[in-house]
């Protein structure tokens, strides 16, 4: 006979010091005179303006510096997930 252990299967422990990550999309407009800049629609809706070319992934890496900072995450707690060459990019915090 197996032990009880509190847990089943399929059952996640609560109890966790850490959150789980939450994905974010944003819409990028790379070699902007506006940028660095982060701005929030009425609709939630994330537009990040950056100085940077879209070129050697010169763009993402500014992007996902300025989204950690405006999140208030460390920058290796960012990670691009999806649209590494598109303008609407997903990103993973947490």
């Amino acid at each position: 006979m197996i032990p009880d252990r509190g847990m089943r299967r399929g059952v996640r422990d609560e109890s966790r010091k850490e959150p789980m990550p939450q994905q974010v999309v944003v819409t990028v407009k790379p070699k902007s005179s506006k940028g660095p800049l982060v701005e929030t629609g009425p609709d939630g809706a994330i537009t990040i303006y950056v100085r940077e070319p879209a070129t050697e992934g010169r763009a993402n890496r500014a992007v996902s510096e300025l989204l950690a900072a405006h999140l208030g995450v460390p920058k290796s707690k960012v990670a691009l997930i999806g649209g590494a060459t598109a303008r609407t990019k997903r990103y993973r915090v947490g």
